[in-house]
């Protein structure tokens, strides 16, 4: 039997009322409108020099943490047309749009959008060679994170180097004082990931000019992406192994 009474019944209904106009008040409707409009705005962007058989692969750069002397540190995302592939503490992300960015900068309005020109992308191929190297848990802030992610996806799509400038700040962090430096810049969170130990962009770049004479991975099974819209990860596992790409969970 409920216990409680009436007036803390009437107190609960209230709260649940507030609740519920907070997240349909004014403010939230518009905050949400002014999203979808930048990634539709950004989608077509992205979309205006798609060509028929081809892809255009471009590379989105956002600003994040403080500014250092002579340094900034980004975090990027790469882009096989309107199609964003990043890389974080969940493994590789597919998404529609500029999402990743949006944390960072809720109007995109500090993204630099980099072209790297249009090419024979195959999705499907780079999905098959590049998410081995980048599964879930193994996203290091320093050692293996974003911009490692992007500047493998770019050398393997492109045959081109991507910008050191976008990760100067891991770079020096890696030959100063690590710990010191990655603390303040992730404002006292950073952690080394055991899992990323042994990580280095070249390495990832040597494997992925080997041929497969298999037609797969030269590193083993290879990941595929999860059709299903959301999975649980304590629920029941509905891939055979591979990316959620709407959650970012790797599937074990």
């Amino acid at each position: 039997a409920d216990m409680s009474s009436p007036s803390d019944r009437a107190n609960a209904r209230r709260a649940r009322a507030s609740a519920q106009l907070a997240v349909y008040s004014p403010e939230r409707i518009a905050e949400q409108v002014a999203s979808a409009r930048t990634i539709a705005q950004w989608k077509r962007r992205l979309a205006a020099r798609r060509q028929r058989g081809l892809a255009c692969v471009r590379v989105a750069a956002t600003p994040i943490g403080p500014t250092l002397p002579g340094l900034q540190a980004y975090h990027t995302s790469v882009f096989i047309d309107s199609v964003e592939y990043s890389f974080g503490e969940g493994g590789v992300v597919r998404a529609d749009g500029p999402q990743s960015h949006l944390v960072m900068s809720a109007d995109l309005s500090s993204t630099v959008l980099i072209d790297f020109g249009i090419c024979d992308a195959r999705p499907k191929d780079f999905e098959r060679r590049l998410l081995p190297f980048f599964r879930r848990g193994t996203y290091d802030l320093l050692r293996k994170n974003c911009n490692s992610f992007t500047s493998c996806a770019v050398s393997f799509l492109t045959g081109k180097g991507f910008d050191p400038r976008y990760s100067a700040a891991e770079f020096v962090g890696s030959r100063l004082d690590i710990l010191g430096f990655m603390r303040a810049l992730s404002g006292g969170n950073y952690v080394p990931n055991e899992r990323a130990d042994g990580f280095a962009v070249d390495s990832v770049l040597r494997e992925l000019r080997r041929p497969c004479s298999s037609g797969g991975s030269p590193i083993g099974p290879t990941p595929v992406l999860c059709r299903a819209s959301y999975a649980d990860a304590a629920g029941d596992d509905p891939c055979t192994g591979g990316l959620w790409a709407f959650c970012g969970i790797l599937c074990r």
